[in-house]
């Protein structure tokens, strides 16, 4: 049996994005976790057709629209070029 931290589970990736997807408490500090985790790196990297599954890229998607509600993460996605990958995705 594979320790949690080598198994590769993309239906478990899924539900966790969606989860965070969904996520729409105010006084969640979006911004705090996305530089402590380096959530932009991890959401760039899910963002790749052909090489990550369609759920993923659809739920990556989401939460990141659920970030851009707050200025602060929005600005830093903006800066991170996240929104050129997911126009070059459509």
């Amino acid at each position: 049996m594979k320790s949690p931290e080598t198994t590769n589970s993309p239906e478990l990736l899924v539900e966790i994005l969606g989860t965070l997807g969904n996520l729409t408490n105010l006084d969640m500090d979006f911004e705090e976790h996305v530089r402590t985790h380096d959530l932009l790196y991890f959401l760039s990297m899910h963002l790749q057709s052909g090489l990550i599954e369609d759920d993923i890229i659809l739920e990556v998607t989401i939460f990141i629209g659920t970030l851009c509600d707050s200025f602060e993460t929005a600005e830093m996605i903006v800066s991170s070029g996240l929104v050129s990958k997911l126009y070059h995705l459509m």
